[in-house]
């Protein structure tokens, strides 16, 4: 992804797991247009699979906070999937000064996305996987 981005001189936000020290995190790499890694979001919301919310789904591990990113076009935040229903987190993006929230998901996220960013004056871009291909 890092020639795809410095190829097309762009920002690639790529959603993987990823492995470090010893946990699973469901990451959104953030990588510069020179094709280097800008940083890291690992989802501080991922999906319970117990009723307690203690046992996260595939073993993944949360992460600490929403971060911002300063880009050469304005800062920006990233939000995963299951992040779509914890609104302290969207808020912790407008107070940090974001201008656009990046929401790579499993599921068009609809009115919600909608919403935060009424409420919160920024956009949201979202990068779902859809059978509606209209």
């Amino acid at each position: 992804m890092g020639r795809k981005a410095r190829a097309a001189k762009c920002y690639i936000i790529c959603p993987i797991l990823t492995k470090r020290r010893g946990k699973i995190w469901n990451s959104a790499i953030l990588i510069g247009r020179n094709g280097e890694i800008i940083g890291i979001y690992d989802k501080v919301h991922p999906v319970t699979s117990s009723s307690d919310y203690t046992v996260f789904e595939g073993g993944v591990s949360p992460g600490k906070e929403a971060l911002a990113f300063d880009l050469d076009f304005g800062r920006v935040g990233i939000q995963i999937c299951f992040d779509i229903i914890f609104p302290e987190s969207w808020r912790e993006l407008a107070e940090k000064g974001v201008k656009i929230v990046f929401w790579p998901s499993a599921y068009n996220g609809g009115f919600p996305l909608q919403v935060y960013a009424y409420l919160h004056q920024y956009y949201v871009v979202s990068s779902v996987r859809s059978e509606n291909l209209e």
